[in-house]
C-alpha cells in the first residue's frame, strides 16, 4: 500500500510558505522549494506516509532522533492488530483511479438533467459486473436505484464508513415503508416544493462528494486511525498528518458545514411525519413557526435520540470555527499543526484551538452525515416516483 502516491501539503517551518508535492517510488517531487547548502547546522525532517499519521516536522541536529527511529508502519501496529483490513481504506481510491468515479458522476449528471434514456444501455452493460441488485435499467426509477447502489457498493465509499452503515440505511428504508401512506400524502400536498428540494440537493451533493473524492487520498491516514479505533490514542503533540494543509481543510469544512445547514431539513420532516404524522409538528409540541425562528445551532437540539431519523451532528458542526473561517480570524502554528480560530461575534472574543487532524476529523464526520442525508432524500424520491405513477415492488421500497 505504501506504493500509493503520497500527497504532501505542508508549510515551511521557517517562512511558512506553502509546500506541496508528492512522494512515489522513492522519488520526491515538491514545488516552491530549492536546494540549500547541505553543510548547514541541523535540518528539518519530514516524514511521509500514504496510510498512517506521521511525525511532525522537527529540526534535528543528529543523524538519529528518537522520534524517527520507528517508521509510521511500526508505530501504528495497533491498527493492524485491531483486525481492520487496511486495503479497505483504498477501495474508493482504486475506483477513482480506474476512472469509474468520473463515469458514475457523469451518469448522475445525465439523470439529474432528465436525459436518462441516453444511458440505459451503457448502465445496463456496467451492471453485469456490479454489486447492485438491479441487473438492467429500462426507466428512470430503475436507473435511480441502480446508480445509488453503485455509489454505496461498487465505489468503496461504504468501506470507509462505519461497518453498520449499510444495515442502518436498510433500517431507514424500512422505517419509511412503515409510514408509506403518511409520506405519500405529504408528497401529494407538497409535490413542487419537494421536487425543487430534490433537484437542488442532487446537484449540490454531486459537487461536494466530488470535492471530497479529490481529497480522499489525503484523508486515508485519518480513516485508518478511525477504522482501527486508535484515533484517541494518537499523541497529537508529536504526530499528525502531512497529506493535507489547513487551507484545504478550512475550505472543505466550510463547504460541508453550509451544505448540511442547507439540507438538514429532511431529517426534521421525516421525524415529524413518523412521530406525529405532520411535517409541521415538532417535539415538545413546538410549531413550525417556532422552529423557523431558531438559529441553526439551536435547531440541532431537535435531533433528539428518541426521534427515528435523528443522527447526532452537533459535535462536528462548530459555529465558532465556521464564523472564524468566514471572517479570516485564523492563526496557524504550522510546525505544531495547530489552528486557532477566533470568533468576535457580538463583541465577545471566543477562541477554539484544534490540531489539523482534529479539523480533518470534523470534515470526515460531516461527509458521513451528508451521505446519510443523501440516503434520506433517495428514499423520499422513491415515494415521489410512486406519486408520479411508477410501480414500486417490495424490494424497491426496502433496497438501499
Amino acid at each position: 500500500m505504501e506504493d500509493l502516491t503520497v500527497p504532501i501539503s505542508i508549510e515551511c517551518p521557517i517562512c511558512t510558505s506553502s509546500i506541496v508535492g508528492q512522494f512515489k517510488y522513492n522519488q520526491l517531487i515538491l514545488t516552491n522549494v530549492e536546494n540549500v547548502d547541505d553543510k548547514l547546522e541541523g535540518y528539518y525532517c519530514l516524514e511521509v506516509s500514504a496510510i498512517f499519521p506521521t511525525a511532525k516536522i522537527k529540526k534535528i541536529t543528529s543523524k538519529i532522533d528518537p522520534l524517527y527511529i520507528a517508521t509510521p508502519f511500526l508505530r501504528n501496529a495497533d491498527i493492524i492488530s485491531s483486525g481492520f483490513n487496511l486495503n479497505k481504506s483504498i477501495n474508493f481510491m482504486t475506483f477513482i483511479n480506474n476512472n469509474k468515479w468520473s463515469q458514475l458522476l457523469n451518469w448522475f449528471h445525465i439523470l439529474n438533467n432528465n436525459k436518462q434514456y441516453y444511458i440505459y444501455n451503457e448502465v445496463s452493460d456496467y451492471l453485469k459486473t456490479s454489486k447492485s441488485v438491479v441487473s438492467k435499467v429500462t426507466d428512470k426509477l430503475e436507473l435511480n436505484i441502480a446508480l445509488h447502489q453503485i455509489l454505496l457498493t461498487d465505489t468503496g465509499i461504504s468501506s470507509f464508513m462505519d461497518e453498520n452503515t449499510l444495515k442502518n440505511y436498510t433500517d431507514v428504508a424500512e422505517k419509511m415503508l412503515s409510514i408509506k401512506d403518511v409520506i405519500v400524502n405529504y408528497i401529494e400536498n407538497n409535490k413542487n416544493d419537494i421536487k425543487n428540494k430534490l433537484s437542488r440537493f442532487d446537484n449540490e451533493f454531486l459537487n461536494i462528494i466530488d470535492e471530497f473524492s479529490k481529497r480522499y487520498i489525503q484523508f486515508i491516514p485519518l480513516i485508518n486511525l478511525k477504522k482501527g479505533n486508535t484515533l484517541n490514542n494518537l499523541d497529537k503533540e508529536k504526530y499528525g498528518i502531512t497529506t493535507i494543509n489547513y487551507n484545504q481543510l478550512n475550505h472543505l469544512y466550510a463547504h460541508t458545514y453550509e451544505f448540511i445547514k442547507a439540507n438538514i431539513e429532511v431529517i426534521f420532516i421525516l421525524n415529524n411525519l413518523f412521530s406525529r404524522s405532520d411535517a409541521n409538528k415538532f417535539p415538545d409540541k413546538k410549531s413550525k413557526e417556532y422552529f423557523d425562528k431558531l438559529i441553526f445551532e439551536n435547531k440541532l437540539d431537535f435531533l433528539v435520540n428518541t426521534e427515528p431519523f435523528s443522527k447526532q451532528i452537533k459535535k462536528s458542526m462548530r459555529n465558532r470555527i465556521r464564523n472564524s473561517i468566514s471572517h479570516f480570524d485564523i492563526s496557524v502554528n504550522s510546525s505544531e499543526q495547530l489552528i486557532t480560530y477566533t470568533d468576535n461575534h457580538a463583541k465577545k472574543i471566543k477562541k477554539e484551538i484544534i490540531y489539523y487532524i482534529d479539523l480533518a476529523n470534523l470534515c470526515l464526520e460531516n461527509i458521513y452525515f451528508i451521505l446519510y442525508i443523501n440516503e434520506l432524500y433517495y428514499n423520499l424520491k422513491k415515494y415521489l416516483f410512486l406519486v408520479d405513477g411508477y410501480e414500486l415492488n417490495e424490494s424497491n421500497y426496502e433496497s438501499i
